[in-house]
This record gives structure tokens, sequence and C-alpha cells, in this order.
């Protein structure tokens, strides 16, 4: 089962490299297309996120199997997160949500995104019998995490 969820975020990360290559690539230099791989890589984390907090709030039918297919898949994003924070994309011409703080406070950002790493982790750590009432924490100590980063490194769209 993880190595067809791994296959499937590769599949995820090779179109969405493939699409910025192919589509807006902002003029194609490295920097704007690692600011679209970041884009993509927190619109995939959102959609699935989106779907879970649906399903714990009753806006959804809860189903467990695939809540934690999603809570594996946006843990599995959250580790690809950094790789679309490096330095040559602080001067790109992509547009962007990010705060240029965040380039100074690099330290608080790292810590940010290795916390919600972990709270990923023990969120798609739970078993698929896992009643829905159960989620609600773990998947709160995300959504607090994201919320913490958002608000302190990215504009209000």
């Amino acid at each position: 089962m993880m190595s067809k969820l791994m296959l499937t975020v590769l599949l995820l990360g090779v179109s969405v490299g493939s699409a910025a290559h192919n589509g807006h690539d902002h003029g194609g230099s490295e920097a704007n297309k690692t600011v679209i791989y970041r884009q993509s890589v927190f619109k995939m984390m959102g959609w699935h996120f989106k779907a879970m907090g649906k399903m714990v709030q009753g806006r959804a039918e809860y189903d467990a199997e695939d809540f934690q297919r999603r809570a594996k898949l946006v843990h599995a994003l959250t580790q690809m997160v950094a790789e679309g924070f490096t330095p040559n994309t602080q001067d790109a011409d992509a547009d962007t949500a990010l705060k240029d703080e965040m380039w100074y406070q690099k330290n608080r950002f790292d810590g940010l995104v290795k916390e919600l790493q972990e709270a990923s982790s023990e969120l798609a750590k739970l078993p698929a019998t896992a009643d829905k009432n159960e989620l609600r924490k773990p998947l709160g100590r995300v959504a607090r995490t994201c919320k913490q980063c958002h608000d302190r490194f990215r504009h209000p769209l």
C-alpha cells in the first residue's frame, strides 16, 4: 500500500513539474519553476486536507479508508515542501504570496515545516478504523501548524 502511495505522489510531482515546464513558466527561469512547484505542492495538500476536514466536520460522508489515504498523501507532500523554498526563488518574478520575512526568519520557517511534518505523520499513522471523533485533535494540530506559517509568512490572498 505504501509503495502505491509513494508512486502516486511521485507521479503527481512529475505531472506538476511537467505542467510548470510546459505551461505558465514565467519566462522559464529555474526560480520561477521552483515557485510553481511549491505552489503546486501546497495546492495538492490543500485539496486533500479540505476533504478530510469536511469528513470530520460532517459536511461530507466519513470514509475512514479514504481519510487515511488522504492523510498519508498530505504527509508525503509535506516532505516535498522544503524543495520549493530554495534561495534562488527569493528574487523570482512569479506571482507568490510569500512574505519576504521568511527569508530573514528561515530557521523559524524550517521549524514550522518540521512541525507540519511531525503533525501530519501522527495523523497518517492513525488506523483506518479510527472513529472520526478521534481524528479531530490530530487534524486540528496540522491545521494550526499551517495557520501559524500562513499568518507569519504568507500575504493574505
